[in-house]
């Protein structure tokens, strides 16, 4: 991977490589990709929603927190339940770049607002990586 960005399809070079390849191939323009991504993750997200939604046990999550070597902090959310024939199941809920240092405050703003997001609050078992205190939690209530 060179990390190119959707832009690429626009430059005719890449335009006259691709349909060298196969000349009947459409080739669609830096927007329409990035829009038809962005209309797929909102679905994914909308499906995996639903699914949290529909659990009848409790959900776990982990989250890890870390800074890049170039500074750059990170906070990823992860839940964890049995489905009702007893199968371990996790989805990456969340990949947030993170502002401000990793404290418990600023932890449980972003976890609360991503469990306000997909409506599970009532599903929550907090098993925390870093040590988050109720009271810290209930102050953002």
């Amino acid at each position: 991977m060179d990390n190119q960005s959707f832009i690429v399809t626009e430059n005719i070079f890449f335009q006259a490589m691709i349909k060298r390849l196969n000349p009947n191939v459409r080739i669609y323009s830096a927007d329409t990709i990035h829009n038809n991504i962005i209309k797929l993750f909102k679905n994914e997200k909308n499906n995996i929603k639903n699914e949290l939604q529909k659990i009848s046990s409790k959900i776990s999550f982990t989250l890890d927190g870390w800074t890049s070597k170039n500074q750059i902090s990170f906070l990823g959310i992860t839940a964890h339940w049995i489905t009702q024939d007893w199968k371990f199941k996790e989805i990456l809920l969340d990949f947030h770049h993170f502002e401000g240092p990793h404290s418990g405050e600023n932890i449980s703003f972003v976890f609360f607002n991503i469990l306000k997001e997909y409506e599970i609050l009532q599903k929550v078992n907090i098993n925390f990586i870093y040590k988050i205190t109720l009271y810290t939690i209930c102050n953002i209530l």
